[in-house]
């Protein structure tokens, strides 16, 4: 205290600091330094308590008191800061052009004749304060670095340095910071949006990359962004987008499984729901082989048992169950059953390596099925069950068609219409499977068939058409190849 008068006397400004107004400091040293010479001590520790940033102003009991080194840098510089804001960052970088002297080697050289240490001291501002380790001691950023506490004298010196350095950093205010990381989530929900995992996750890294780019680049422009808020506005983002992708993709696999139930078995529709689920919902172009069946005088049938419906429908029921059978074991897609009529398709969804040779034998099985069954027909009142068959192959748009309330996965265009008039023709000649020149020519070396040569096809070009025995390894002898 008597050193501080001392120096008072001679005209050195003396700053005394204090922590509150319950810890003001002794009257003497009050008296050292002049009311107007008190400043708070107060440092600002972030939410992790380490020190990045000084408050350089409070306001207490309705006066203003400024931090101990914004009043140095305001009062007893000659360049008479002002506030840049409330707060600012420190540049603890600076720090290394600052002379950091011993109290005890100033105090012994002070005694030495000839040792004036005073001018190490002159016109310049020193601040005084403990380095002892249980006292004053705080973390800082320097702690990552040295493993080791910050003194708060070192700190003050630090907040002094960067106002008078005039390169102060700048940062995001709130309302910034919350822009900055909405735009960040947005960025990657879009990256990751309809992308599986990985490649949004890699997606997600080249981001990350950009941020950390543009952090370095915004840090030497005396700006700082928050990079942890970002990039943990990144991974929740992905995450969230990942958790919703699993969710949708959960939902729509649901939805084709229970779409498909009724056309393919089990087994194919854990193959379709692992296929592209783009093109089955959106619908694509497919090279398919088209298979159009129908019950000859069914309409006479149904009109004789008009009395009896449910005679009809059990009918029904049990003709479509042994024929959709055997289609779906054929690898086939039972389309649409309309009546007495069966519409399926083979090579979609699932692609196959023979869709042709499957039509065929599958039309060939429920023409067998069909008359081993002949018992079961009399028991109903037909005792002549016959069957046609139209087969075709051709380009055709498949996919999911109808409205929201009512949905088919289909086969559409003229290719389908060819098929449908290819059954047709079997009233008028006579014979129970036809195919068109474009199946036969897949499948003519392993099926007997005969030529039955061009056709008038409504609607279409003329088409050669053949009609079918058998297979070739099991039915030889019941025609000729004509072709």
């Amino acid at each position: 205290m008597r050193s501080f008068l001392e120096a008072r006397k001679k005209g050195v400004n003396i700053v005394i600091g204090f922590s509150s107004r319950e810890n003001a400091p002794l009257q003497g040293y009050l008296m050292a330094a002049g009311e107007a010479n008190l400043a708070a001590f107060h440092l600002t520790e972030d939410s992790d308590d380490h020190i990045r940033r000084q408050q350089l102003y409070f306001d207490d009991g309705g006066k203003r008191y400024y931090s101990m080194a914004y009043l140095l840098a305001r009062n007893f510089t000659d360049r008479q800061a002002a506030a840049p804001g409330k707060t600012i960052l420190i540049d603890y970088s600076l720090l290394q052009n600052i002379p950091v002297h011993s109290f005890d080697d100033v105090y012994e050289s002070s005694r030495k004749p000839g040792n004036d240490h005073g001018n190490a001291f002159e016109n310049k501002i020193v601040i005084i304060g403990s380095s002892l380790s249980f006292e004053d001691k705080h973390s800082t950023p320097l702690s990552f670095l040295s493993g080791r506490m910050t003194d708060g004298a070192t700190i003050q010196a630090g907040t002094l340095a960067t106002l008078l350095s005039g390169s102060i950093f700048r940062e995001p205010g709130v309302i910034s910071g919350a822009f900055y990381i909405i735009v960040i989530a947005a960025l990657t929900v879009f990256l990751c949006y309809r992308r599986r995992p990985f490649p949004a996750a890699l997606l997600c890294l080249a981001e990350v990359g950009v941020l950390i780019a543009a952090s370095i680049l915004a840090f030497n422009h005396l700006y700082v962004i928050r990079f942890v808020p970002l990039l943990s506005a990144v991974i929740l983002s992905f995450a969230a987008t990942t958790i919703f992708h699993y969710y949708t993709e959960e939902r729509k696999r649901a939805k084709i499984r229970k779409r498909f139930a009724c056309y393919v078995p089990d087994n194919i529709i854990d193959q379709i729901v692992d296929a592209d689920m783009e093109k089955l919902t959106e619908g694509e172009q497919r090279k398919l082989a088209l298979l159009f069946s129908d019950i000859r005088g069914f309409t006479s049938f149904s009109e004789s048992n008009k009395d009896d419906p449910q005679k009809v429908v059990h009918f029904l029921n049990r003709y479509h169950a042994e024929m959709t059978e055997i289609i779906v074991r054929c690898g086939g897609t039972v389309s649409q059953l309309t009546g007495d009529g069966i519409f399926a398709f083979f090579g979609a969804p699932l692609k196959l390596d023979d869709p042709v040779f499957a039509a065929v034998s599958a039309a060939l099985q429920m023409k067998d099925r069909i008359a081993s069954l002949r018992q079961e027909w009399l028991r109903y009142g037909m005792e002549d069950l016959r069957v046609g068959f139209g087969i075709h192959f051709g380009d055709v748009t498949v996919g999911n068609i109808g409205s929201a309330k009512k949905m088919d996965y289909t086969a559409i265009g003229d290719n389908t219409n060819v098929a449908s008039r290819l059954e047709g023709q079997t009233k008028e000649f006579h014979e129970t499977i036809l195919i068109s020149d474009a199946a036969y020519a897949y499948v003519r070396e392993r099926i007997v068939a005969r030529s039955l040569g061009p056709a008038r096809i409504k609607g279409h070009s003329e088409v050669n058409i053949f009609a079918v025995d058998g297979l070739r390894d099991i039915g030889a002898g019941k025609g000729s190849d004509e072709a």
